[in-house]
């Protein structure tokens, strides 16, 4: 996803990506899967799929993995909205309600 950072579709990806691995249990591995929600964002997965075997994507997840370990990523779903993190499948909709707020609901605090 780093090379493609910038593209307007891949918001919708990665919520096709989220949904498969975890609502629906599949195994986001599948080359065939991915390929299948890349076609569901519309996008030529043939040539996304060629790119993210090129070396360039190799760096930019190395890369990406020491961003996450320099700030503390250890698990899946993890998420920051600005600079605030919020990790696990039962915190995906305080993250969607900060990012649309500036902060958290007001039954919610963070410990």
């Amino acid at each position: 996803c780093a090379l493609y950072a910038n593209e307007a579709w891949l918001p919708d990806f990665v919520r096709f990506v989220y949904q498969a691995n975890f609502a629906e249990d599949q195994d986001i591995s599948s080359v065939n899967l991915i390929s299948s929600l890349l076609a569901k964002a519309g996008q030529n997965s043939d040539e996304i799929l060629a790119a993210a075997n090129t070396d360039a994507a190799k760096q930019a997840l190395k890369d990406q993995t020491q961003h996450a370990l320099s700030i503390n990523v250890f698990g899946a779903p993890f998420m920051m909205v600005g600079d605030e993190p919020f990790w696990g499948n039962d915190r995906l909709e305080q993250a969607i309600y900060f990012a649309a707020n500036g902060k958290l609901p007001s039954n919610v605090t963070l410990s």
